[in-house]
């Protein structure tokens, strides 16, 4: 592992942290969330929608998190569990595109089809280093219940767990009502929340109506929840990495406490996306090398002092299209958040900046991710690996093709999906001359073909039908 903040630079951090809390505060737009803030000892006020939040009940809400639970899935080999291996991280698609860059064309499509989003959900099914699946933005949906359309076709389409980004706090109940139909009922959703929630806040130090009701909700329900923040830096943030990182620690902490003083032990994992301004276009941009060293400190600091699993991009580009910029932009970008100690890697199959999602770059991803993972466990140097004895049994002018410990080891290595591996002969023979994206478009297209998903009983899907056709009339959708 790399260090990227030294336990002094944590302890400023956190301090730094606690008096900007303190003495500067949050808005959070919610007056029965602040009224129980003010029973907990915050300094609310009211009419400003102004919440201080003292150092000791910071603290304490921090105690209130869980270190062990699940986030269970419809096929429970699929399942989650917290905390991780020292070494391992979990991986997630991209949520909230607008787009889709289609394979083969590599074409823009204005929006994200409903039969689109099912595909990209079963290929994340399908791929082994997809650990869990959030949606696109639905562009051919009705605006009020898009995300209800979202949700019901990911667990049609996929027994992996699910993050779901709301987008109104109208349909808030109805989401919840879905996870429950899923796993059995409200009072299951506890013990096996195949699905939660991210939500968070506007920097700087803001949250929204709708976001601080869905903090409340998850811990009524018992759904963890992913607490985000979004600076940018030189727009809504400092533009400075230290900057960027304080201003997004106080929106989690404040997220938390939240979280905690409404019900305490709810599940929480912090989310520090980190963007820069272009100060020659204006546009954000996520992969800045100074973004990438951002999210890797902050992973750190966030499992070192909190043990709160952080998340961030670990895959993702500005590029527009599945491009070399895009293969440089998520391997560097993964390399460093694999290295630090950063726990989910969000951003799979994304392009132009979280924007648009692509079914070529998310096959791509899963190798690329594969490779990561391999260089996030580590080197075995036990006896067996090290083989000192089969290399004296072979000795001076051997070969090793032939040893029993060549066979007993010759599917350890990572093998990519995509990746062209062979000799030029081959490749000009049997590969034909293919590139990545075109091995890559192939197995989008052998994977939808051939890929089946672990069903969705009847049940649970006569349940968000019919609690889709409730929500569609009752919002005038």
């Amino acid at each position: 592992m790399i260090r990227f903040i030294s336990e002094e630079a944590m302890e400023k951090l956190h301090r730094k942290s606690l008096e900007l809390l303190e003495n500067v505060g949050v808005e959070i737009q919610h007056e029965a969330v602040l009224t129980r803030l003010a029973r907990a000892g915050a300094k609310v006020d009211q009419a400003g929608f102004r919440a201080r939040l003292p150092g000791g009940l910071v603290e304490e809400c921090l105690g209130h998190v869980p270190r062990e639970y699940v986030l269970a899935a419809r096929n429970p080999k699929h399942d989650i569990r917290f905390p991780l291996p020292e070494n391992e991280f979990i991986t997630r698609t991209n949520t909230g595109a607008p787009h889709f860059v289609e394979p083969l064309t590599y074409q823009l499509r204005d929006v994200v089809t409903l039969a689109q989003q099912a595909d990209f959900t079963r290929l994340s099914d399908a791929l082994e280093n997809v650990d869990y699946i959030a949606s696109p933005f639905i562009g051919d949906a009705p605006l009020q219940t898009t995300g209800l359309y979202a949700l019901k076709s990911m667990f049609e389409n996929t027994g992996k767990h699910l993050w779901i980004q709301p987008y109104h706090e109208d349909t808030l109940p109805y989401l919840v009502e879905m996870v429950a139909a899923v796993a059995g009922g409200k009072d299951e959703i506890r013990k096996r929340p195949v699905a939660h929630i991210t939500v968070g806040s506007v920097s700087p130090l803001r949250f929204k109506y709708m976001d601080t009701e869905a903090l409340r909700l998850c811990g009524e329900y018992g759904l963890p929840v992913t607490i985000y923040a979004l600076p940018s830096m030189g727009g809504t943030a400092p533009l400075s990495i230290g900057g960027i990182n304080l201003l997004t620690n106080c929106e989690l902490l404040a997220g938390n406490v939240v979280v905690q003083v409404c019900h305490p032990g709810t599940p929480v994992h912090f989310l520090g996306h980190k963007f820069m301004i272009d100060m020659a276009s204006g546009a954000a941009r996520h992969s800045a090398v100074e973004t990438m060293m951002a999210a890797a400190a902050h992973g750190e600091f966030s499992i070192r002092k909190y043990g709160i699993p952080f998340h961030t991009y670990g895959s993702g580009s500005d590029s527009f299209l599945p491009d070399g910029q895009s293969m440089i932009d998520r391997t560097f970008q993964g390399l460093l958040a694999g290295l630090g100690e950063v726990k989910v890697f969000g951003g799979v199959g994304q392009l132009e900046t979280v924007n648009a999602i692509s079914p070529t770059q998310l096959v791509i991803d899963n190798d690329i991710l594969g490779m990561i993972r391999k260089v996030r466990r580590g080197i075995n140097w036990d006896d067996d690996n090290l083989a000192a004895e089969v290399i004296a049994q072979v000795g001076p002018g051997g070969e090793f093709m032939t040893h029993d410990h060549t066979y007993r080891h010759c599917r350890d290595a990572f093998r990519t999906k995509t990746f062209n591996r062979m000799s030029r002969a081959e490749w000009l023979a049997e590969g034909k001359g293919r590139t990545i994206l075109e091995n890559a478009d192939d197995l989008v297209d052998e994977l939808l073909k051939s890929h089946e998903v672990t069903p969705l009983p009847a049940d649970a899907a006569r349940a968000l039908a019919e609690i889709l056709n409730h929500a569609n009339k009752k919002l005038g959708a």
